[in-house]
């Protein structure tokens, strides 16, 4: 084939056009009406590469059934269960512009938004999907079990079509188990790392309540609430904010509570590394792009994350802790605002829960970097 089927998913939001754009290819012949044998193997990273780059949005997503004996094994910290239906087990990548990023969990959400409206037509009893990350984290989700007091709205539509090509506007909210990953951690008594991080955000040390880190990298700011840090109010030098923080740092995490929003906490995220990932909120930094269609240097960009699912892994229990709540609801004020509602009642495997929404904005064909021909 010269081209892929894909569709884009505003993710963590109820209303189209907010949130994060969310570009998912499904590589599963059920979907695109092919022998399925064609997609038991991934593409060349290049392509895929090649593909995000072209579509160019924070994250570019990429699923396909996972297919026992492929060389694709499991090293997350739940089993892959090979017991589990297989049409349920799934290979999940994820392309930023410039790379692969081990875990992205409003990307989840794009991918099982998509799969739960299946061209077969899932019932809408459909079992637990599971994702197997390529960074070693196995996430389970599923569609928000009937019965709850949520329903997802937009525009007044409030239906669950299975037909792709009728389900457009349609919110559907995906209930996800992803790891509790804690701040293991603490730089709050390092004056010298608050006044830099101030500094970067333009505010005074004193309103610099808490730092610290966890397992993935991510740096929790937590902000005095009476600071308005949203991206209409405050603009804010991510460039300078990754320089102030500790050495290997993935993303920094603003936050605080939420009062003022009517929502238990509030966020915004600027990541991932040196590498940026939004189109909308974005600082140029040495734009020296090579001649290959594949390739990018290392610091295109630095930029704020619309709205970010991953991130959650440290808030959820972070916030629980802090606010002494179980259940929580959640803003990220970013330029296109986002939302969740999340759990903080950690199972047995130390996962906790995310009901992440999402919106079907779009879906074509993207052709395969390579395929082009002239007439």
């Amino acid at each position: 084939m010269s081209f892929r089927s894909q569709a884009m998913i505003d993710t963590m939001t109820e209303e189209a056009f907010k949130g994060n754009p969310t570009p998912v290819f499904v590589l599963d012949g059920r979907h695109q009406g092919v022998d399925e044998a064609e997609f038991t193997e991934w593409p060349d990273d290049p392509v895929l590469q090649a593909v995000a780059r072209e579509l160019n949005q924070s994250e570019t997503i990429f699923v396909r059934l996972d297919h026992p004996g492929k060389g694709d094994k499991c090293n997350g910290t739940r089993d892959s269960d090979p017991g589990k239906d297989a049409s349920t087990r799934y290979l999940i990548r994820s392309f930023t512009p410039s790379k692969e990023e081990p875990f992205c969990g409003h990307g989840i959400v794009g991918a099982a938004y998509l799969l739960s409206c299946s061209a077969e037509g899932y019932p809408s009893g459909i079992p637990t999907m599971r994702f197997q990350t390529v960074g070693g984290i196995v996430v389970d989700a599923q569609v928000r079990p009937e019965g709850e007091e949520h329903t997802a709205r937009i525009n007044n539509v409030d239906r669950l079509d299975v037909d792709l090509r009728r389900d457009y506007g349609v919110a559907r909210t995906m209930q996800l188990e992803i790891p509790a990953q804690p701040v293991d951690r603490w730089f709050t008594e390092d004056l010298d790392l608050r006044r830099r991080i101030a500094t970067a955000l333009g505010i005074e040390s004193a309103q610099v309540l808490a730092l610290g880190r966890n397992a993935l990298m991510d740096l929790v700011i937590e902000l005095g609430a009476d600071v308005d840090f949203s991206a209409g109010n405050m603009e804010i030098d991510a460039v300078a904010l990754m320089e102030a923080s500790p050495p290997g740092t993935r993303s920094q995490i603003i936050t605080s509570a939420g009062a003022r929003y009517g929502v238990d906490f509030v966020k915004r995220v600027f990541a991932y590394g040196s590498e940026g990932t939004s189109v909308i909120e974005y600082q140029m930094l040495d734009a020296e792009m090579l001649s290959s269609t594949v390739a990018a240097t290392a610091n295109t960009m630095r930029a704020a994350d619309q709205a970010t699912g991953s991130t959650y892994c440290v808030l959820i229990p972070y916030w629980g802790a802090a606010l002494q709540k179980s259940s929580m609801k959640v803003k990220q004020v970013s330029a296109r605002t986002g939302g969740a509602e999340v759990t903080n009642s950690a199972t047995g495997e130390g996962y906790v829960t995310l009901y992440g929404t999402g919106v079907k904005v779009m879906e074509g064909c993207t052709l395969v970097p390579g395929c082009a021909r002239k007439k």
